[in-house]
């Protein structure tokens, strides 16, 4: 081989390794540029991960909080969304009061909301049906709430109250169906079944002119050793 094609040679190879040197940051970068989210439309926050979080008021006031300012701090963290609950026992007792501030607080902040209806919500004891519609305490352990007749059409009553009140609020991004109906959980570890899960999911995108997105949430048992130190009545892979 000649010496001009030795150099010829040469500069062939640091012009490829110039190019690989140059090639290889891009191609470590796009992935993330292409797979970054785009700015967070309700706070115009360009965020690496798009994390969401639960907000429960009675939680809040058990801590010493205020629920309003706390409510407040949140948003000022720019969560891409904060799950709420309808708390049916409080709803029942109270009205709307509570569920109304947080939701116009969240119609001003532009903060999206995950709004969970029906007859559990977030924390415990997990079903939050008002006493003056159905005591559950006279209902079996692992007892079906929902092979309750007169439960069943009280709570799509519930549900219907609850989407024709918020459904016209911007803020409202998605509708959560129950809170892990399939999950056996509080003092009775009660469940409620897919048949009547369906009927409520059919009530809802009935009444939404929107078209929203529904969620059905599920408990997973992920460590058996920390699901059985942690949990109350032991744990149940049925």
């Amino acid at each position: 081989m000649t010496l001009p094609r030795i150099r010829s040679l040469a500069r062939q190879r640091r012009v490829q390794a110039l190019a690989i040197a140059l090639l290889v940051p891009f191609l470590a970068i796009a992935p993330l540029h292409v797979f970054m989210p785009a700015p967070v439309k309700a706070h115009g926050v360009v965020a690496p991960v798009q994390v969401g979080i639960s907000f429960s008021p009675s939680r809040a006031g058990y801590l010493g909080l205020d629920y309003r300012s706390a409510f407040k701090r949140l948003e000022a963290m720019h969560f891409r969304v904060i799950r709420l609950s309808s708390y049916w026992d409080q709803v029942d007792k109270e009205g709307y009061d509570q569920l109304d501030w947080l939701m116009s607080e969240a119609q001003r902040a532009r903060q999206p909301v995950a709004l969970t209806v029906g007859m559990k919500a977030l924390g415990w004891p997990e079903f939050f049906v008002p006493t003056s519609v159905k005591d559950l305490t006279g209902l079996s352990q692992g007892q079906d709430v929902a092979s309750d007749s007169s439960l069943r059409a009280a709570t799509l009553a519930f549900v219907e109250s609850t989407v024709r009140r918020y459904r016209d609020n911007p803020a409202l991004v998605a509708w959560q169906i129950e809170n892990e109906p399939f999950n056996r959980a509080g003092p009775q570890r009660l469940w409620i079944d897919a048949k009547f899960l369906r009927d409520e999911i059919t009530s809802v995108r009935q009444l939404d002119g929107r078209h929203r997105p529904l969620i059905v949430n599920a408990f997973s048992h992920v460590n058996l050793i920390f699901d059985q130190a942690s949990a109350r009545q032991g744990f149940d892979l049925r």
